[in-house]
């Protein structure tokens, strides 16, 4: 049965489909945090040091990664508090996996599904006669109508 050519083209086939596959995994674009995460320990050590997040940004940029420095910062406390949570959980050596799911888990919690979203209220004329928000103060207004 080894000598079937529909196997061997189906074989052939297949191990196209992992070729092309392996070679889009290589070249996708890896997220910004997942980046910052594989260089947490670089980034502690210079924090360590009192290197500023500004100057820790340069460098970043330098090799591709383009974050300000209070994205940085915000990252890194994100990373942080996952990595500590790993660690209260008795993870020794945080995957970076994990801690990405953690993160990424944190900055989109799952939304509440009991309650529908709010509306906004009509905005009501206060009882002196001004505008309810700042929002309609730019409308002109015209005494002849208000007769």
């Amino acid at each position: 049965m080894d000598d079937d050519p529909r196997s061997e083209d189906a074989t052939a086939r297949e191990q196209t489909f992992e070729a092309a596959v392996a070679n889009l995994e290589a070249s996708a674009p890896v997220p910004v945090l997942r980046r910052l995460i594989d260089r947490r320990g670089v980034i502690a050590r210079l924090r360590a040091r009192h290197v500023s997040w500004q100057e820790i940004a340069t460098v970043l940029a330098g090799v591709g990664i383009r974050i300000g420095p209070g994205g940085l910062r915000n990252y890194a406390s994100r990373i942080h508090l996952a990595v500590q949570d790993l660690e209260a959980a008795g993870e020794d050596t945080p995957d970076g996996d994990r801690i990405y799911a953690i993160c990424r888990a944190r900055a989109r919690p799952a939304r509440a599904t009991s309650h529908p979203p709010a509306r906004r209220s009509p905005a009501v004329p206060k009882p002196d006669g001004r505008p309810a928000s700042s929002s309609s103060t730019h409308l002109m207004r015209d005494p002849k109508q208000e007769l």
